[in-house]
Formats: structure tokens, sequence, C-alpha cells
């Protein structure tokens, strides 16, 4: 494997999926994507985001709402928000789309790329937000290279010298090549989000990763979120997940 996208946290957001998936074959024609999790859980369509990962040959790991809604973890730690729009979900989806959520993996690897929603130490639970997860998770990737992780809804490249103990992470720009240093550095690499950004920018955001010339390119892409929205507001969904839509936090 010479190339492919990396997604998450599409969080039943239908329109960010399809407008950003649109956009990654017209700018990379039928390169191979991969999703980091939490498909269901927070948006109105649930059901129809599953079938078109089914329907794209898109791959997927498992998340925290997955797993939450499939019923394969409990929710203690789900906030008021999370665990109404999971009942919400349970409720609205069928049998085999429950099935094709309690199948999900928990981590994913091809050669040295591996594949994770929360982290490697706890893969549904834990965020890699804090020096001692983000030093655990390095310790944990054995001979990989490179950690895709989602669950924060931010993006973020986090890079440790393969010969030190030196951990850099940065917010990543877009629309430009990335350098990766693959033989001389291990990466944890956080893509954002498709339909639920954290970081400001309500924009879907994805990265595509060239492993044979080494870089990546990270890529913001517009929807419709009012459209989403009055999904939301129609199917009665927590008035502040709907609004946090347009402030992309």
């Amino acid at each position: 494997m010479k190339e492919l996208c990396v997604i998450s946290d599409i969080h039943a957001n239908i329109e960010a999926l399809i407008a950003s998936v649109n956009e990654i074959k017209y700018m990379y024609g039928p390169i191979k994507i991969i999703s980091l999790g939490d498909v269901v859980g927070y948006g109105p369509s649930p059901s129809e985001c599953i079938h078109f990962l089914k329907c794209n040959n898109i791959e997927s790991v498992a998340g925290n709402h997955d797993y939450g809604v499939a019923g394969v973890i409990s929710r203690p730690d789900f906030s008021d928000n999370a665990r109404q729009s999971s009942q919400w979900t349970i409720k609205n989806i069928s049998v085999g789309d429950l099935e094709y959520l309690r199948r999900l993996p928990p981590i994913s690897r091809e050669g040295e790329l591996i594949f994770v929603h929360g982290s490697l130490h706890e893969p549904q639970r834990e965020y890699l937000i804090g020096e001692e997860s983000i030093s655990r998770n390095f310790s944990l990737m054995g001979e990989g290279k490179i950690c895709f992780a989602g669950h924060t809804h931010k993006p973020v490249i986090i890079k440790k010298d393969i010969d030190g103990e030196k951990i850099e992470p940065h917010v990543p720009e877009y629309n430009r090549k990335i350098s990766i240093a693959a033989d001389s550095a291990c990466y944890i690499i956080n893509p954002g989000s498709i339909g639920q950004p954290r970081d400001g920018d309500p924009r879907s955001s994805f990265l595509y990763i060239n492993i044979e010339d080494n870089y990546l390119v990270y890529t913001r892409m517009e929807y419709s979120v009012r459209l989403t929205q009055k999904k939301m507001t129609a199917r009665g969904l927590p008035e502040n997940l709907i609004s946090r839509l347009e402030r992309g936090v």
C-alpha cells in the first residue's frame, strides 16, 4: 500500500461524510480510505453513514460511541448529551447496523501503520492529550512507525525521535505537503473529525498520506451544516449538539 486517506469521528453526519469522500475521490481517485471510528453518535444519520461506508468499502475500527451503542462497552463516562444521542441511535438503527458496529475491530494494523480510535492502551476510552498517555502510546507501538488515532476531534501530529525521548506535537497546516521522517522518527497522527470538528473550524477534516514518498496532506471540506442541523432538530437531538456544529467546538 503506497497511499491512503484517513478519516475519523463521522458521528452520524452523512452530509459531511459524503462531501469529504467525494472530495477524496476527486483529489486522489480510487484510493483506500480507513476510518478511525465513532461512525455513529451525536448526529442524525447513523444508518446512512454505516451504509455509505459499506458501499464505498471504507474500513473502520471501533470508536467508543460505536461500541457503546452496540453494547460492547458500558457508557458510565458518557455525558448526558452523549447518552441521550446514543439511546436515540439504538432506537433508530437496525439489528444489522448494530451487528456491524459490534464487529468493528478495536485496533487495525497494516505493516508499520496502526489504526485506533483512542489509544493503544485503551482503544475506546483514552484521549492522547497528555504526556503520560502519549509516551505510553509510543511505547506500545512496537514495530509500528505511525499510529493514526482520533477521539479528540482535533488534528495534530506528534513526532518522537527514534534515538531520543524528544516528543514534539504540532497542529498541521492545511493543503500543503508535510514531510515525515519515517526512518528516524515515529508518529501519532490525528486526522481531525469529519462530522463534529472541535478545533474552532466547522469544516470536515481528513488527511492523505503517501507512504512511499513520506509526506501527508491535511484537507478541510465544507458541507451543508444547516441541513445536518435541520435533521437533528427534526429528530429531537439535544440543542447544544446542534449549535456546536456551526462553531466547530
